[in-house]
């Protein structure tokens, strides 16, 4: 299924949802996509959804999805990033994920509710 996005301006976030089968291409396609997405504003939080995701990259992928985030931070910075999982496949993506990009958020942090991830996330505005 792949990689889909949405913007709240009011809130200043992105919901990110990874689907079914995603792999380098599309996160790098994702990447440029979201980096020619005007509407976005700087330090826009981040509700990464890897509920359904099916698949784990490989050891090998990881720098470059490193390079492509890091790519468009450096342009358009974010701030705080909820990775929301369910079971042991994503949260093994969501955890590696965290620890890979730590430099590009704020703060990041997994959730398994996702009531939880967006009280958490609407809770930084007040903080930031």
């Amino acid at each position: 299924m792949g990689i889909t996005y949405s913007y709240d301006p009011a809130k200043n976030r992105l919901q990110t949802v990874c689907a079914g089968a995603v792999g380098l291409v599309d996160v790098v396609n994702h990447f440029h996509l979201l980096s020619l997405d005007t509407f976005v504003r700087p330090c826009a939080d981040v509700l990464l959804d890897l509920q359904t995701m099916t698949t784990i990259p490989e050891p090998a992928q990881v720098p470059t999805l490193n390079e492509a985030i890091a790519r468009l931070a450096a342009r358009r910075p974010f701030g705080h990033c909820a990775v929301l999982v369910a079971g042991t496949a994503s949260y093994e993506v969501g955890r590696m994920f965290i620890s890979q990009t730590a430099a590009q958020f704020v703060d990041a942090r997994l959730f398994t509710e996702p009531v939880a991830a967006a009280e958490w996330l609407d809770a930084t505005v007040i903080r930031s």
